[in-house]
């Protein structure tokens, strides 16, 4: 059966008046309240494992790896909360040569982790980005036109 984009139901989401180039500052911090009253992260690592290892040595690997991991989320200023969680085996992939690297296997590892002393950021956004009411448009080229977000620290 081919495909029709007339029939098609994933576009009754968008809206009738074309795309949306302003921020809805209210929906923002909707979504961002939690996240912003939690101090916990769900953060992953990952780890590559010939296909022939054998169970010990697997083991091994394994604790070698979440070791390392939580060295190093330690040195960014995350202090991990929970047991770590292994997930896998998945196709392993090479992200320098763009390939899938046949004789190994991925694993992931997840952990709950908190940061150690956040620091709030601020964004200044440009008022012309900023969504007034509901019948509010810009076109594209105009929200082009506008200077971009800047970090501001506080």
């Amino acid at each position: 059966m081919p495909f029709d984009l007339k029939t098609w139901e994933g576009f009754k989401g968008l809206s009738k008046q074309g795309p949306e180039f302003l921020l809805d500052i209210a929906a923002i911090n909707a979504r961002t309240r939690q996240a912003a009253t939690t101090a916990l992260r769900w953060h992953t690592g990952t780890f590559k494992v010939p296909v022939d290892v054998s169970g010990p040595v697997f083991d091994r690997l394994k604790r070698i790896a979440g070791e390392r991991w939580i060295e190093m989320m330690a040195k960014r200023g995350w202090t991990l909360r929970s047991k770590l969680y292994l997930e896998g085996p998945f196709p392993c992939f090479d992200l320098r040569d763009q390939v899938v690297l046949p004789g190994h296997r991925e694993y992931r590892i997840r952990g709950t982790f908190q940061k150690d002393n956040p620091q709030p950021v601020r964004y200044e956004v440009p008022k012309d980005l900023v969504k007034q009411d509901s019948e509010h448009r810009v076109s594209l080229k105009a929200a082009m036109a506008v200077d971009g977000l800047a970090a501001q620290p506080r």
